[in-house]
């Protein structure tokens, strides 16, 4: 058996996979067909993140033995402990990225001399702006 973190993260991964295909809720039968993983481990793995605060997901009836009959909709909390949502980092990164490739790029001189020194500004002193800019474009957050 996988350790138990490692089962959690498969099952989170099965969810937010299988929530971006249909858009819905999911049985625990196919998160486990999608993970790969035993039934049992699947419903384990549900009890288990069922009881995070805030919530990973929703769930839709559960029997009287804790088993759940449909999950989904996962948070992004769910998808940014599964990976399946970018950090500030990442963001910050392709932001950066996209700023020296534009510079390098650009056949106005005036220009590209502008847009390297936005560059050299975020690799700099800049570097904590750009992660609170990315910070609040994963978060939809307009307020920078």
């Amino acid at each position: 058996m996988k350790e138990t973190w490692e089962r959690d993260i498969s099952v989170l991964r099965a969810m937010v996979s299988l929530h971006d295909e249909t858009g819905g809720l999911t049985t625990p039968a196919r998160l486990a067909e999608r993970s790969g993983l035993s039934h049992y481990d699947v419903e384990a793995a549900l009890r288990a993140l069922a009881r995070e605060q805030p919530v990973l997901f929703e769930t839709q009836g559960a029997t009287t033995l804790g088993r759940f009959l449909k999950v989904g909709n996962p948070t992004g909390r769910a998808r940014r402990i599964c990976g399946a949502w970018p950090t500030p980092e990442q963001v910050t990164q392709k932001l950066l990225s996209a700023i020296r490739d534009a510079a390098d790029t650009e056949a106005d001189a005036q220009l590209q001399a502008a847009l390297r020194l936005v560059s050299a500004y975020f690799h700099g002193p800049g570097r904590c702006r750009a992660a609170a800019i990315g910070a609040a474009a994963i978060a939809w957050d307009r307020e920078w």
